[in-house]
């Protein structure tokens, strides 16, 4: 069996959401007129009436609601096809990292990122080399730097603070030669200073000095 023309069934679909031929016609950018014109021919193919004028509202009768229902059914399924099909010629997000970046930090915002991004289909590469993007097939690349990085935009996510650590062993025993060592700066020049006796632990004025009890990992 031969379908109506495509524009006869969408004008109708938009018709019968709205009540109105006007705001049907705003949204497919078309004339009142060339809507109402549509439904016409729709209505002289089925041999049915789908519109009853009610005042200024356009109510379409039980056939044209049914109809209008399977229409919107259908075109909802066209445009999730669509959606899939754009997507497969644009192929996944392919976000390039470092291992260390990845492994403790981005590896636990992953289902967050697919989720607020709208994107299912999400590769990470591990990588600690520069990417070009323009070469690589990388689309984002999360890299430890202060920039410039020419010919890409950049956005600064997040800062990192460094400190000096020592062994235990290693720290001088005296409170002289351990103010004069602990980093040879003026965060450390006066107590209270981690390793000075009589000083309170963790106490450095500027919070830049702690002993290596204080890391989990010393590399």
């Amino acid at each position: 069996m031969r379908l109506p023309p495509f524009t006869t069934l969408t004008a109708l679909e938009a018709a019968a959401r709205h009540r109105s031929y006007s705001r049907a016609a705003d949204e497919l950018f078309v004339t009142h007129g060339a809507v109402s014109q549509q439904i016409r021919k729709l209505e002289d193919e089925l041999g049915v009436r789908l519109f009853l004028r009610q005042g200024n509202r356009m109510e379409p009768t039980a056939t044209g609601a049914a109809l209008a229902a399977s229409v919107t059914e259908a075109l909802a399924t066209l445009r999730h096809g669509v959606e899939a099909a754009r997507n497969a010629a644009c192929g996944p997000i392919v976000l390039s990292t470092g291992a260390a970046f990845a492994t403790r930090w981005l590896v636990t915002r992953l289902a967050r990122l697919s989720a607020e991004t709208g994107e299912p289909d999400l590769t990470v590469r591990v990588e600690d080399r520069v990417s070009d993007l323009s070469t690589d097939g990388v689309d984002v690349a999360l890299r430890f730097g202060v920039g410039p990085w020419p010919g890409v935009e950049s956005v600064r996510l997040l800062s990192e603070r460094l400190f000096p650590v020592c062994s235990p062993a290693s720290w001088p025993a005296t409170p002289s030669t351990a103010r004069r060592t602990c980093c040879r700066c003026r965060c450390c020049a006066t107590p209270p200073c981690p390793g000075v006796p009589g000083s309170r632990p963790w106490a450095c004025p500027r919070r830049t000095c702690r002993p290596a009890s204080a890391l989990t990992t010393l590399r």
